[in-house]
């Protein structure tokens, strides 16, 4: 029996719903803080190892703290929304080569240059909000390849993950050539494609896209 024949066998795939999303991530970050691992100098959870494994690396970092902050930020006019946002993609530009290669954990296909990098990093960093942070980092000797996991919320669903890195070099002017974004549970990352296919939707209707374009592109 082939394997597509066992698959017509097997019962739909019903995701779970977590109405206590907020308490479950709250709970795992707990047990996270009071591990013995954590707990290690110069282990992987030490964040003041983090720092000047790669230039690029420490703005990334500042990047999505700094996003973090101002999501925390509630009264703002629509003026400086704007402003933030344009500031925030400059300073990504600085950090994505234009050829960068994005690997969704939503599509097996991958997204491709400068633009599509800053466009899905800033529109991640706003869906996550204040809810993201990191818990560890994993480097190599040279500085080039980095792996750092992660947790957040998606619209309510607990969800870890780890972010799986590669900058061109170690130099002043380093650029992130390659980003890998693994995501657990399933529900996390069906919601976040939907979330992400409604604004990029969007984004390219703005452009003047058509229908069959914006399908094509979806992520």
């Amino acid at each position: 029996m082939s394997s597509s024949e066992d698959a017509t066998r097997l019962p739909e795939v019903v995701l779970k719903s977590y109405p206590n999303g907020p308490q479950l991530l709250s709970k795992y970050r707990k047990n996270v803080e009071v591990s013995p691992q954590s707990q290690q100098n110069a282990s992987a959870f030490d964040k003041s190892t983090w720092h000047g494994v790669n230039p690029a690396l420490d703005k990334w970092h500042e990047i999505v703290q700094d996003a973090v902050v101002s999501k925390a930020k509630t009264e703002k006019s629509a003026a400086s929304i704007t402003e933030e946002q344009a500031v925030l993609e400059s300073r990504l530009s600085e950090i994505i080569h234009d050829k960068i290669v994005i690997h969704p954990p939503t599509y097996w296909e991958t997204r491709r240059g400068q633009f599509m990098g800053v466009w899905i990093l800033r529109n991640a960093l706003d869906i996550f909000g204040t809810t993201f942070t990191y818990h560890r980092q994993f480097a190599d000797t040279a500085g080039l390849n980095i792996v750092l996991e992660f947790s957040c919320l998606i619209d309510g669903i607990p969800a870890q993950g780890v972010d799986i890195v590669t900058f061109d070099s170690n130099s002043s002017d380093a650029k992130m050539v390659d980003l890998k974004i693994m995501l657990r549970p399933p529900e996390a990352a069906c919601r976040m494609k939907q979330l992400m296919e409604v604004r990029i939707e969007k984004m390219m209707k703005d452009m003047g896209m058509e229908v069959k374009d914006v399908i094509k592109a979806k992520l």
